[in-house]
């Protein structure tokens, strides 16, 4: 097809569109990480405020940094998300920067940062919690994971104590987002597990937590919905699993004794993650039940190892291959348990270290930080004073010796380099092939 032609005879192009990368996943892992967090929030500073325009932050002082300390840089760059979270008037805004610092505190372990900051993070947080459900989940998340960065400070009993009424509301709404109580509970069941406040807040905790964790559903017309709330359930009972293993042992089985009828009934859910999460419970449990057994007597024991039985070697054709296999193999080391036999060990690698998770309390505690911390487990393993005393890994080990991992983008470039290298070198013994005479 002919291209159009202006009154000069000259052919008209259409510009290049230039298309901008979308940076809003990569927040505060690098020095430079919270560039696209400031361009997108320029467009919300300009906002009026009283007749006058909130001052943009200068993007050029954002990505010059030739001259600039990787330290000083990122916390500079902390110090600007959490203002904008402070002058925010955007709600969507203001979910990507509680990501960004989520993703932060997840990548790097910045106790001393927070313990800085403690007020400013601490106002933010209590900001969050009152408004809208889904920034209630991500404040509830970046909770989380700062009272595990601060669990040796003196100052984290103080920020779940004011936080904790919020918290709580949150979890007993019935009217609120399924995801988001879950995150309250979490976040409830870390402060009560790591703060001195929540230790007089246990029993209550765990109450609330088993009632949240039995509520029956009779039909929801939004399956999706339906799924949330087994979650949530699921996430409940997990939860009391880890807040209950710092009582006493014989607290933990009359809990057993006055709860297996309900745990028993949730083994029948249709959804895969409540029946695994009753399973463990009572797995959990079990353990400590078998300590104190001269005691304590368990009539629904045969009922429960039958139930146990037929999970384990479930093979119904209306579920998934999938769900099938990872039900019988989580039922059979439940079963195992429940019949007396001891909890097989699992030692998990960390770099030089290992983590040796010998029971059903250990493993709960992995778990659970692994499902606040994902990615970065590893690192608060490494680094982090109190994951560190938890798993009895000793102090924190200084490794001068560490060999830094190599980039993705290094490693390209390295590679392109020698490619190019072989072939300039083949061009030259190309042509100086020797002929030989037979």
């Amino acid at each position: 097809m002919a291209k159009k032609r202006d009154d000069k005879g000259r052919s008209k192009r259409r510009p290049n569109k230039v298309e901008e990368s979308d940076d809003s996943d990569s927040a505060l892992n690098d020095t430079a990480s919270v560039n696209s967090y400031c361009s997108s929030s320029r467009a919300e500073n300009e906002e009026t405020n009283n007749g006058k325009k909130d001052t943009p932050v200068n993007q050029d002082d954002l990505e010059d940094d030739s001259d600039i300390d990787p330290i000083n840089d990122f916390e500079s760059k902390f110090d600007l998300v959490l203002d904008y979270l402070q002058s925010s008037k955007s709600g969507k805004s203001r979910q990507m920067h509680y990501e960004s610092l989520s993703k932060a505190l997840t990548t790097r372990f910045c106790l001393d940062l927070l313990d800085n900051r403690r007020i400013t993070i601490q106002d933010i947080l209590e900001h969050g919690l009152k408004r809208s459900d889904d920034e209630v989940g991500h404040a509830a998340h970046l909770l989380s994971l700062v009272l595990i960065t601060m669990g040796t400070s003196d100052y984290c009993d103080e920020i779940f104590r004011e936080l904790f009424a919020l918290l709580n509301r949150t979890l007993m709404d019935t009217t609120a987002n399924p995801i988001v109580r879950s995150k309250c509970a979490i976040a409830l069941s870390l402060g009560c597990f790591i703060t001195d406040y929540g230790m007089e807040k246990t029993r209550q905790i765990l109450n609330q937590l088993l009632l949240v964790g039995f509520t029956t559903v009779k039909g929801h017309p939004d399956q999706n919905q339906l799924n949330s709330i087994h979650s949530m359930k699921a996430t409940c009972l997990d939860m009391f699993s880890f807040l209950v293993s710092i009582e006493s042992d014989a607290f933990m089985v009359d809990s057993l004794m006055e709860n297996i009828d309900q745990l028993a009934s949730s083994l029948d859910s249709p959804n895969l993650v409540m029946r695994v999460a009753a399973g463990e419970c009572i797995a959990l449990l079990m353990e400590k039940y078998y300590e104190l057994d001269d005691d304590y007597q368990l009539d629904q024991l045969n009922s429960i190892c039958d139930k146990l039985q037929k999970l384990a070697t479930d093979s119904q054709k209306s579920r998934s291959k999938k769900v099938l296999r990872e039900q019988r193999s989580n039922f059979r080391q439940i079963l195992r348990t429940v019949e007396g036999d001891e909890f097989g060990e699992e030692i998990i690698k960390i770099g030089q270290e290992s983590v040796r998770i010998e029971c059903w309390q250990s493993k709960r505690y992995y778990d659970t930080f692994c499902l606040v911390l994902a990615s970065g487990t590893n690192l608060h393993l490494t680094q982090n004073v109190l994951l560190r005393d938890i798993f009895d890994l000793g102090p924190v080990v200084i490794d001068n010796g560490k060999v830094r991992k190599i980039s993705k983008f290094e490693k390209n470039f390295i590679n392109n380099y020698n490619r190019k290298a072989r072939e300039i070198n083949r061009g030259k013994q190309r042509g100086k092939r020797a002929d030989y005479d037979l």
